[in-house]
């Protein structure tokens, strides 16, 4: 059965929002081919970490279309799938762009849905949603619970899907709600709100297409180049901050020193992995010089010299002074990196 799509215009690429049992999911090869990304490696990437969250849908776009069959993440998870993507990773020439689907495509998608339509949506001033975001805080404070269950209450009210949405009224209106559930005592007793999340060991298990029993075996063991950000390696501590998130907690500080920690190691990695200089070779190749050398100055003292003064050519003193300069630098850089070359075999040992 063919589904009909909602339509989702984003700069130059159309996207595409399907209804499923009440549940919005989005077909990602346009998602990812607007943003010039490889769909095959994707698409590998949705199977393997996202398989519990995608379904195949053959979609209609509009009325006149050819069906088309489509690989679709829930919309709920599209924001995961764009932080797993590390715009330090992709091509120069695609990075502004990735960023700018990373900042915008999430929230565009989520007002698609809501209107069932894309629309261009009035948005309220910070200023104007201060007094609402200050009323929201102090319930948060006073009554433990989590921001995204008291925003919740609003849009259900009003609505709306997101705070950008309200005009300076529905502001208005929202405290004024808030305000009399407070006086009505409806927040009392509500406090255990804290979502159920469930991050064991076994987590590890829908990604065993990347990361083997022996990784798993103790924290040392674990690959230190699964710890980066880059896209396919799992990321539990991200993924539960993202919850954590979207649950309503302010997380923005651990993210960012995650985030962090994760950019320092990859530099950290990058320098290390830069080869070193091999003394043991240049050492030998001093050596090769030296010998070299050795025939050279031996020829000189038994042949060359002997016969250029036989003519009385100024040469021969000239040529002396080089060549025993030379034969001193020779020596010299020979005997220096054979013993940085033995320093360096001691130190691996």
């Amino acid at each position: 059965m063919a589904h009909l799509a909602i339509s989702v215009p984003f700069n130059s690429s159309i996207f595409y929002i399907i209804k499923y049992y009440g549940k919005p999911y989005v077909p990602m090869k346009p998602v990812v081919e607007g943003m010039g990304m490889d769909w095959q490696r994707q698409r590998a990437k949705l199977k393997g970490q996202f398989n519990a969250h995608i379904k195949k849908f053959t979609i209609k776009p509009s009325i006149d279309s050819q069906p088309t069959m489509f690989l679709c993440l829930a919309l709920d998870n599209f924001s995961d799938w764009m932080q797993t993507i590390c715009p330090n990773k992709v091509k120069p020439q695609i990075r502004d762009k990735v960023i700018q689907y990373q900042c915008e495509c999430y929230e565009l998608l989520h007002k698609g849905w809501a209107k069932g339509e894309s629309k261009q949506i009035p948005a309220s001033a910070y200023e104007e949603r201060t007094p609402l975001q200050a009323a929201v805080n102090r319930i948060a404070s006073k009554c433990g619970l989590p921001y995204q269950a008291i925003y919740k209450l609003i849009h259900r009210k009003l609505g709306t899907k997101h705070l950008n949405e309200l005009t300076e009224r529905q502001s208005a209106e929202a405290i004024d709600h808030l305000l009399t559930k407070v006086i009505d005592g409806e927040f009392i007793g509500k406090q255990d709100t804290t979502p159920q999340l469930s991050y064991s060991m076994k987590w590890f298990k829908n990604h065993s297409w990347i990361i083997d029993d022996e990784a798993l075996r103790a924290p040392w063991c674990y690959p230190a180049e699964m710890l980066i950000a880059n896209g396919d390696s799992p990321n539990p501590c991200g993924r539960l901050l993202v919850e954590l998130e979207r649950a309503g907690y302010q997380v923005d500080a651990a993210m960012f020193q995650l985030k962090a920690l994760q950019h320092h190691l990859e530099v950290f990695r990058r320098k290390d992995s830069t080869p070193g200089f091999d003394f043991e070779m240049y050492a030998r190749n001093a050596n090769v010089a030296r010998h070299h050398f050795k025939f050279v100055w031996q020829v000189w003292c038994e042949q060359l010299d002997p016969s250029l003064r036989a003519i009385g050519s100024p040469i021969a003193v000239n040529l002396v002074d080089h060549l025993k300069s030379l034969g001193a630098i020779t020596y010299g850089l020979s005997a220096a990196l054979d013993k940085a070359a033995k320093n360096e075999i001691q130190k691996d040992h």
